[in-house]
């Protein structure tokens, strides 16, 4: 399970920035995961919240927004994929090019 490392690497950027900001606490925070990082959401989230529990950060709020990665075909298709089993809408291929969707970034942090 790389979620709880991922959730480890979460709460060293939370602390980070709290301490930098001067503030106490983290009390949301929002990820984008894009498909291709492989984040199950519901261990992401359990693995947070069992980390935060003896912090400071405890009963902070993770959301995570999902992004996907554009598939451009060889008959010029550009679609966004949404699974990982995909084919082109236009023409059936199944040998597009992927870009993006592999993104896994803290991006908003609310702190008290």
């Amino acid at each position: 399970m790389h979620e709880l490392s991922i959730a480890q690497s979460m709460l060293e950027i939370i602390d980070l920035h709290v301490s930098k900001s001067g503030c106490t606490r983290c009390t949301a925070v929002t990820v984008r995961a894009g498909l291709l990082s492989a984040v199950d959401e519901e261990a992401l989230s359990f693995a947070f919240e069992t980390l935060c529990e003896q912090t400071a950060h405890s009963g902070a709020v993770l959301s995570v927004e999902k992004t996907y990665p554009t598939a451009r075909c060889g008959c010029g298709c550009t679609f966004k994929v949404t699974d990982l089993i995909y084919a082109c809408p236009e023409c059936g291929a199944v040998t597009a090019a992927l870009s993006g969707g592999d993104e896994l970034d803290v991006i908003k942090l609310e702190v008290e």
